[in-house]
């Protein structure tokens, strides 16, 4: 997509869960279940074929929730570090130095 106006708006896609709930009986959290059962299913199917050459698919479904696999297959892949070995060193290093971004600890703290 290449702008955001191709994007859906957030009420476009809860206006769709509702219409999709309605039409099937469900309430709006079995419906996120289903979904959820769905895509996790097709994700399993995509990691298979992925994995072993010649995988043939059992999943009845799979042929029609096919229109997932490439964005799947994109959040499959791992997210590429823009940071060098240097700077990732760095922050570990400012991190530990400044307990105050992470330690909670009242008596932790120090006083400035």
């Amino acid at each position: 997509m290449e702008s955001n106006e191709k994007l859906p708006k957030k009420t476009d896609k809860t206006n769709a869960a509702n219409d999709l709930a309605e039409k099937h009986g469900l309430t709006d959290e079995e419906l996120q279940r289903v979904i959820h059962s769905f895509r996790t299913s097709m994700t399993r199917e995509v990691k298979k074929k992925q994995e072993h050459a010649g995988y043939v698919f059992n999943w009845k479904f799979y042929e029609h929730m096919q229109f997932l696999e490439d964005e799947i297959i994109k959040s499959l892949q791992p997210e590429k570090n823009s940071w060098t070995e240097d700077e990732t060193i760095s922050l570990i290093e400012f991190y530990r130095e400044n307990p105050c971004l992470w330690n909670h600890c009242p008596e932790c703290q120090v006083q400035g």
